[in-house]
């Protein structure tokens, strides 16, 4: 099958399976598994797919029409125009997020050291530390498994050198180190609201990051 035709027949198969923007999606994952561009798709439809392209697209498709997140099955979320690996470990970047890091950026001068709890995939913080040069972080997170995805996304991003991670329910333990700046995007859905999520959501992505307990501010307490 050639792109051009990989393309439609993947576009029906999520359009059949009601996945939003299923024509976006499906030439996202094509471009994944094929290493491609938007341009590939204009100028070399007739590109024939090997054996093996054709089958890791097909195993994408039937993943997304289950309704697994797309982000986790690319392993990338963009996030301030950065590049995050994620997995099922974090919660997957949101664009309404970037509104907090937005809101720091002017808070933050050189030299400063800040705080950034349940830091996830370190979305925020490395975003914060990629575009306030002389800054330095610790983040924390209850998450071993996130923490790690966290540390790769540093080392990714060229950041390790600037920020500290810790393994610890919110704030630091035997630290007496105070912060100009705390920043979080802490969990703040309530429990019963849950089940009334996007299947994406409520069935792939990790609890302890939604769930924000009866009221939605178990964190605050």
């Amino acid at each position: 099958m050639n792109y051009a035709a990989s393309y439609s027949f993947g576009k029906e198969q999520l359009i059949t399976a009601h996945v939003p923007d299923a024509p976006l999606e499906a030439r996202l994952l094509l471009e994944h598994v094929c290493h491609t561009t938007h341009h590939d798709l204009l100028a070399h439809g007739d590109r024939i797919l090997s054996p093996e392209e054709e089958a890791h697209y097909r195993f994408l498709l039937q993943k997304r029409a289950n309704r697994i997140p797309l982000s986790y099955l690319t392993g990338t979320a963009e996030f301030m125009g950065l590049p995050f690996q994620v997995n099922s470990s974090v919660l997957i970047p949101r664009a309404d997020t970037e509104i907090l890091v937005e809101e720091a950026i002017p808070l933050l001068t050189t030299g400063t050291r800040f705080l950034d709890l349940c830091t996830g995939s370190g979305c925020i913080a490395l975003s914060l530390l990629h575009f306030c040069k002389g800054t330095s972080a610790v983040a924390t997170d209850l998450s071993p498994d996130a923490l790690q995805v966290a540390r790769a996304n540093a080392e990714r991003l060229g950041l390790q050198a600037r920020i500290s991670f810790l393994c610890c329910n919110l704030f630091p333990a035997h630290r007496e180190e105070r912060f100009p700046l705390i920043v979080s995007n802490p969990p703040y859905i309530r429990t019963e609201v849950i089940p009334t999520l996007e299947a994406e959501v409520k069935d792939h992505e990790p609890m302890q990051a939604l769930d924000g307990g009866g009221d939605g501010l178990h964190f605050y307490r």
